[in-house]
């Protein structure tokens, strides 16, 4: 009701048209009805006043003429308000009640009827008239009075209960009329913005239809431009992945090659009898300036080139091979692998590190305890140890034993053996021999490191001012190899030698007094006499002084008197202090390079 009334102007009624429906029919409902029940009242009054004014033959007739007999009373459609003695007795003796007569009997007859059910006429029977006293009249009448005069005043109070329910309805009515109204103009006003905001999005629907045709044809052109793109990426990627085939093929070839090449030069080494020459220089240490850097005297052109400052000029030397800083024991090692297993072919093999004092042989020969820091020694027992059982497969079977001896200050030391004996160097039949020298049968690699770990603790070692903890002594490693084959019948003898030499420096450097000083004299000694030899083999002279020294004559096999594979580990240092005996080192290496030593056979 409340929406109808909302969506529609609601017209307030005026009293001269007619009143609306809903609230205000139940007002003027409510308002006729209280009228025509006030003046149902008002006549009923008049005539009973009337009615007392009479005389008592008149008073009895108004009454017999006030309903009895007539179908409707005067004054309309309210009910006729008729009361009876209850003590009056009418004709055949019947008592008639009092009150009001029911709807029904009216309805039915037309007129009052007696509790028989007899129709009453308007008047009374004559006989019952005529008995009937004057003082009964009175009374009757006094109590019709009464009764109507009571609900004359409960008529009044009804009335003025519905005047106060009208009026309450009325400002109910009123009430609700500025409600609604109110809410009509807040509807109205909603509207009015609804209207606007719907505007404003049909404007921005437009615009956003127009923007959307206008993205949609940019997608569609990004969308053919992306799709040329990918065309062409796929393109790109497949010339991309045959150049990349192309590539690998020509790295391969090139690797290839280079592997071919390395072999040439090894057998033209082999063939020209030549001692072979790397160069390794350290990185710089934690504690030393420019750590983690590469030296400025010294410069890497390739992996066989090395040129290093001398004075206003540079010098380049050019070897087998030269290991940066940056090379670890691994990369140094896998040059070294075809070398070392030629061992087990026939061949004697002697690897010598070579270089001043701090320029780490000692970590190249022997390393760390770690899988990274691993040194040449430690590697080479595992490569034998694994070609041992590959040889297998092919019928081979190995004897291998070690042994481990110190030259220091001349004289010769086993240091797998307890105590510090002094072992006898023996020459015959072209064959160097050291009779007391203890050999160790190995079957495993585990046990050479054991005595490995066995002749570490016990060679003799000191600090100077160039090292603190440098090697007082000449430290070589003998792996003696005995093969033999049932298939075929062939048999085979050899000797990997690895030596760790003792660092040269000069006396006025390292500030030797005592015994360190009698140790550097016979270290630059011996690495004099070695410097000799090789010179010696450089110039053909026909004197190669080998028993100058303990070193040389047990290394005289390696150095050209006898079929030794040689190859020699020039260590140098990447401090600029130390600058002129990495030159001196290098001047070395390079004459060394260029010795022929002869072509190595097998044993």
């Amino acid at each position: 009701m409340l929406t109808s009334a909302a969506n529609t102007k609601l017209k307030l009624p005026t009293p001269v048209k007619k009143p609306a429906a809903g609230a205000s029919a139940v007002v003027n409902a409510t308002v006729s009805g209280v009228s025509t029940a006030t003046v149902a009242a008002r006549k009923l009054k008049r005539r009973s006043i009337d009615i007392s004014n009479q005389p008592a033959a008149k008073k009895k007739a108004s009454v017999q003429s006030s309903g009895y007999g007539q179908s409707r009373p005067p004054g309309g459609s309210c009910r006729p308000l008729t009361t009876i003695n209850s003590s009056a007795t009418l004709g055949h003796g019947e008592t008639f009640r009092r009150g009001v007569l029911s709807k029904t009997e009216l309805r039915t007859t037309g007129r009052p009827t007696n509790i028989a059910g007899n129709a009453m006429s308007g008047r009374p029977p004559p006989v019952v008239a005529r008995k009937r006293s004057s003082v009964s009249s009175r009374q009757s009448d006094a109590s019709w009075k009464e009764e109507m005069a009571a609900r004359i005043e409960a008529l009044e109070v009804e009335k003025r209960e519905k005047g106060v329910l009208m009026q309450t309805t009325v400002s109910e009515k009123d009430h609700l009329i500025a409600r609604l109204e109110a809410d009509v103009t807040r509807l109205e006003s909603a509207k009015g913005r609804a209207e606007k905001e719907l505007e404003a999005l049909k404007d921005a629907l437009c615009q956003a239809n127009s923007s959307e045709i206008l993205l949609k044809s940019k997608v569609s052109a990004l969308e053919a431009q992306l799709t040329n793109w990918q065309e062409r990426a796929k393109n790109l990627e497949d010339g991309n992945r045959l150049l990349t085939n192309e590539r690998e093929e020509l790295r391969q070839k090139c690797r290839q090659n280079e592997m071919l090449f390395r072999k040439l030069h090894n057998d033209i080494v082999d063939l020209k009898g030549n001692i072979r020459v790397m160069v390794r220089m350290r990185p710089l240490l934690a504690n030393e300036p420019g750590c983690g850097q590469l030296p400025t005297h010294v410069q890497f052109p390739d992996d066989q080139k090395v040129v290093i400052q001398s004075g206003k000029n540079s010098v380049q030397h050019e070897f087998q091979r030269v290991f940066t800083p940056h090379d670890n024991q691994a990369a140094v090692f896998g040059q070294l692998g075809e070398l070392i297993q030629s061992a087990l072919h026939g061949f004697n093999v002697t690897i010598l590190a070579y270089g001043q004092t701090g320029s780490g042989k000692t970590f190249t020969m022997q390393g760390g305890n770690s899988e990274v820091t691993m040194g040449l020694i430690p590697r080479a027992v595992r490569l034998i140890f694994s070609a041992k059982q590959e040889l297998a497969e092919l019928g081979w079977k190995y004897d291998l034993s070690v042994s481990f001896l110190e030259i220091y200050n001349e004289e010769c030391r086993d240091l797998l053996v307890s105590g510090t004996d002094k072992l006898d160097i023996k020459v015959g039949s072209g064959q160097v021999k050291i009779p007391d020298l203890s050999e160790h049968p190995v079957v495993e690699a585990g046990q050479v490191f054991h005595l490995l770990s066995l002749a570490d603790a016990k060679r003799s070692v000191g600090a100077t001012k160039c090292n603190s903890q440098s090697s007082r002594s000449h430290a070589i490693f003998k792996l003696r190899i005995a093969g033999s084959n049932d298939t075929t019948g062939e048999t085979c003898s050899a000797t990997l030698n690895l030596v760790d030499l003792a660092g040269s420096e000069r006396l006025k450097e390292s500030g030797a007094e005592g015994a360190r000083l009698v140790e550097t004299q016979h270290i630059n000694t011996a690495l004099s006499n070695l410097q000799n030899v090789i010179r010696a083999q450089w110039k053909k002279t026909g004197h190669v002084p080998y028993r100058n020294s303990k070193l040389t004559l047990v290394l005289q096999d390696a150095l050209g008197a006898g079929t030794s594979k040689t190859l020699m580990i020039v260590n140098v240092s990447p401090l600029l202090d130390f600058a002129e005996e990495t030159r001196r080192s290098l001047e070395f290496a390079a004459q060394t390079s260029k010795t022929n030593i002869g072509v190595a056979k097998k044993v």
